[in-house]
């Protein structure tokens, strides 16, 4: 179910979709590719999900003409980061796997302000929208900054957090997909939710 409706919103929307689970699978519509790594304890870490969204922004930026291919490959270097981060941990837990995996990761540049959010889509060699936060500022901001990259032809990614578990976000995130994002990532019922399944989304 979750890769019928993974194919379908990389179809209709033009776009790649990455949906994360026990296998995460990344779709253009045609071409599927399944990443078997990282651990179940990764579920239960806050934030591992955006954390991912970002990664694979930063890898569609490094390889722009196949983001399928960078996307897959962002989310087995994530797994590994994951497997990675247990063998530093001091004790086998979601607390101690969040210090290690964020060990193993990158720290990323953020901007929320309507005032600079261009400014920094106009440096940036890629942009991910992160729906976790959902102020009116924020999500115009968020609106403003996918535009923009369209705009100068700079790759963005779509981190739909919470589709289909309210209204309000739920229109948000199909507003930002008819923005054309290279690539969307989200779990089984936030990629349900975009799809149109009904009564999909319970949360983040």
């Amino acid at each position: 179910m979750r890769l019928w409706a993974a194919k379908r919103i990389a179809s209709q929307h033009g776009c790649i979709v990455a949906v994360s689970g026990a296998v995460d699978y990344v779709t253009d519509g045609v071409r599927v590719v399944a990443v078997r790594n990282g651990d179940a304890l990764l579920t239960l870490v806050t934030a591992a999900g955006c954390a991912l969204t970002a990664l694979i922004a930063a890898f569609v930026s490094a390889a722009p003409a196949d983001p399928l291919l960078a996307t897959a490959h962002a989310l087995a270097v994530f797994g590994l980061a994951g497997q990675e981060g247990l063998k530093v941990a001091p004790r086998p837990g979601p607390g101690s796997l969040r210090v290690g995996l964020l060990d193993m990761l990158h720290l990323m540049e953020q901007a929320h302000s309507l005032d600079e959010v261009e400014s920094f889509v106009g440096i940036s060699s890629a942009l991910l929208v992160n729906m976790g936060t959902l102020s009116p500022e924020w999500l115009a901001s968020k609106k403003l900054a996918a535009k923009r990259a369209v705009e100068l032809g700079i790759p963005w990614v779509l981190d739909p957090v919470g589709c289909g578990a309210t209204a309000v976000r739920t229109t948000a995130c199909l507003e930002l997909l008819r923005c054309r994002p290279a690539v969307v990532r989200g779990n089984a019922s936030e990629v349900l939710a975009l799809a149109g399944a009904v009564g999909s989304g319970r949360g983040v």
